[in-house]
């Protein structure tokens, strides 16, 4: 009577998943023969492939709420850095020559703007989205004043913040002949050096709102593949930009946009900037 059930037990017991991946034709049908992917498609798609499928390939995402939380917040902080490294790249400044003040009417004036429609609303449906905006405010005169810091002890300068780029790329394997891959990004900031009238050397930043470490590991496995391909991008971008320039890679840097908290010393300062270190 159980023996059939017994059976079935004892086979999906030993039973061995072998993965396969969909078919080229089918792979056509649902992505079509141009791809638009970000960075953080690709590092998706090494990480878990069905996740990939799931979401790029069905569609299929979590229903939004409406409502403000951190993932906002940190959305909110980018925007906000971008407003004001722009604003002062047309004030001729940067972080390190604005004064104090200049960069403090900034994080103002730029969370005003950013804060403004539908974004304004959600804030001020309760106090809790209110203490978001109070958080945001010492956080950017944090990070504003922590990143002058430390541009004022290096020679990099920023050049461009969030510049985009898009690169076209096309298959080699023949069952895949005529799809073609977009690149798209943006990088959060260059900063360039001038070495000499003849070599520029390049560093970029890109801005996260928790702490992250470049894991050499991590890249070569493709789960973390952005600064490098930042990078690659911002060479070839400015050598577009000066093509009579020897453009060399400089360095790549995370930056966790926060403002830690330390035990209170005289050395508090100290230890907050070297918290903020990027890494």
């Amino acid at each position: 009577m159980y023996s059939r059930t017994i059976g079935n037990i004892i086979v999906n017991a030993y039973r061995e998943y072998t993965p396969s991946s969909i078919l080229a034709k089918t792979a056509r049908e649902l992505y079509g023969t141009l791809l638009s992917v970000s960075v953080s498609t690709l590092e998706s798609f090494a990480k878990c492939r069905f996740a990939h499928f799931a979401k790029y390939g069905l569609g299929l995402s979590e229903r939004e709420e409406y409502g403000f939380e951190n993932t906002d917040l940190g959305t909110m902080s980018h925007d906000c850095l971008e407003e004001i490294g722009k604003s002062l790249s047309a004030q001729k400044l940067d972080f390190s020559t604005a004064t104090a003040e200049i960069l403090k009417a900034e994080v103002e004036r730029a969370i005003d703007k950013i804060t403004v429609g539908n974004r304004e609303n959600i804030i001020n449906s309760d106090a809790k989205n209110k203490y978001y905006i109070t958080e945001l405010k010492r956080i950017m005169n944090r990070t504003v004043d922590t990143l002058g810091y430390q541009l004022s002890k290096g020679k990099f300068t920023p050049a461009v913040y969030e510049q985009p780029f898009s690169r076209i790329y096309e298959f080699e394997d023949e069952e895949l002949k005529g799809v073609k891959v977009n690149l798209k990004g943006r990088i959060d900031r260059i900063d360039l050096c001038e070495e000499s009238e003849e070599r520029e050397i390049v560093k970029i930043i890109d801005y996260k709102s928790s702490s992250r470490k470049f894991d050499p590991d991590a890249l070569e496995a493709g789960v973390s593949l952005q600064l490098a391909i930042y990078m690659r991008s911002a060479i070839d971008t400015l050598k577009e930009m000066h093509p009579d320039k020897d453009v060399r890679p400089g360095a790549m840097f995370y930056y966790a946009i926060d403002d830690p908290f330390v035990a209170d010393s005289a050395d508090s300062e100290k230890l907050i900037r070297e918290k903020l270190i990027p890494t």
